[in-house]
């Protein structure tokens, strides 16, 4: 347990092969990172009716890559920006929606001015090092009055869906109580949570119905 908590992945490991050939060269779980409609938009209408959000809210997309979720949240109407730590890719952001998506940094995790009325984060926090999540939630706290969270669960050591463990920069391994407490520590309060939402991680629950979290707070 003690090298996970001082684990730390560098934002540079998140480059071309990770999103691109990431499951060939073994250093994350994808491979040939693109736009899949299909997928993207039921996933991102499931997250819109899970945290009951209407046309006039403005969203952040916390870790949004390539902007890929950004793109489907806009499709729906719905005023959304994205930011994330990698400068692969955000520099191949999808051009639909690339001048709403920015580069976050150790010094400004979340580089807009502006205050959201919802951020959204979906596995991201588990590639966050233990001595730096609380800060990078009281960011949030502090820029966003409602936080949609997803990621996969853990016991502490190894993942319940065995596939997770093939990310070599996901840190966190933690279960429902310890996500939910930190929530609950950078100053949220949880409103609801569940193992799965539909249109959310389909294929994951059908292998682990208890392999993921979902939880919507609010501060």
């Amino acid at each position: 347990m003690s090298t996970l908590y001082e684990k730390r992945v560098s934002h540079d490991y998140y480059d071309e092969d990770y999103f691109e050939t990431g499951t060939m060269s073994g250093r994350s779980c994808y491979s040939y990172y693109r736009w899949m409609p299909e997928v993207t938009l039921r996933m991102a209408m499931a997250m819109i009716e899970y945290a009951g959000i209407d046309r006039s809210q403005k969203v952040l997309d916390f870790g949004c890559a390539k902007g890929f979720v950004v793109r489907a949240m806009r499709t729906l109407f719905r005023d959304t920006h994205g930011c994330d730590a990698s400068a692969y890719a955000v520099r191949r952001c999808d051009p639909e929606v690339d001048r709403y998506v920015k580069l976050a940094t150790e010094t400004e995790p979340i580089p807009f001015d502006t205050e959201f009325d919802i951020c959204m984060s979906k596995d991201v926090f588990e590639h966050i090092a233990y001595a730096d999540l609380p800060k990078i939630l009281s960011a949030i706290a502090a820029k966003s009055r409602r936080l949609l969270t997803i990621v996969p669960l853990g016991d502490g050591q190894r993942y319940l869906i065995d596939a997770y463990e093939d990310d070599q920069s996901h840190i966190i391994r933690e279960g429902v109580d310890w996500w939910l407490e930190s929530l609950k520590t950078a100053g949220f309060r949880n409103v609801k949570w569940d193992y799965h939402v539909m249109g959310i991680k389909d294929s994951w629950h059908r292998i682990n119905p208890q392999g993921n979290l979902v939880v919507l707070s609010e501060r």
